[in-house]
């Protein structure tokens, strides 16, 4: 009896496939569940973020919510769970669905109580190692413009990133930001590491 069971078992197991989750095909629910486990994920756990220069130099934790802003007509070449065809819709392999993003954050550094708040628009300047189709690529360097407000004031904020990953379900973050302190003749710069995921609209 628990020979045959097994042997059911066996049959069943060889006989059916398990769930696949990519951008054109498997499993559309499951790919779904993992989009939106991935972005509430990076909305939650925060990044790590090491700040030098000034006067201090001090560890902190960054939560950030970002979002991707589409070109228009590309809604289609990234749904999920739908064939993607960009030959027939006349979009050139070279061409990227995401040029810019934007990200609002909230850093804390515990040492000396500093509480900051950053805005930033970012743009993709980069993607490797398939740079004519970046949709495939898993390594994309972006360059980000925006602002900060702390107890030192308000003042201007610029960014360099990686994103180790895939750019729909996200990755590993690299960030290195310089912000000057204007009115205080403060120089402070901080780098970071942590999970990056941003949200689409259409998804």
């Amino acid at each position: 009896m628990h020979a045959a069971w097994l042997t059911a078992l066996l049959a069943f197991a060889q006989s059916s496939e398990p769930p696949r989750c990519t951008l054109a095909e498997g499993d559309t629910a499951l790919c779904r569940r993992a989009f939106l486990a991935s972005r509430l994920a990076a909305c939650l756990a925060p990044s790590y973020s090491y700040r030098f220069g000034g006067r201090t130099v001090s560890h902190g934790l960054v939560w950030e919510l970002s979002f991707d802003i589409p070109r228009e007509g590309w809604e289609k070449a990234f749904a999920i769970g739908a064939p993607v065809d960009e030959v027939a819709m006349g979009l050139p392999p070279a061409k990227s669905a995401f040029y810019v993003s934007l990200a609002a954050a909230f850093a804390l550094y515990p040492a000396d109580l500093r509480l900051e708040g950053r805005v930033a628009l970012r743009t993709r300047v980069l993607s490797l190692a398939f740079p004519e189709s970046p949709s495939l690529s898993f390594l994309h360097l972006s360059l980000g413009l925006g602002g900060y407000a702390s107890r030192l004031g308000v003042g201007p904020r610029a960014e360099l990133r990686l994103r180790i990953g895939h750019i729909a379900w996200g990755g590993l973050a690299l960030c290195a930001g310089y912000q000057p302190a204007l009115a205080r003749d403060l120089h402070q710069g901080d780098i970071g590491i942590g999970f990056e995921a941003p949200w689409v609209w259409w998804w």
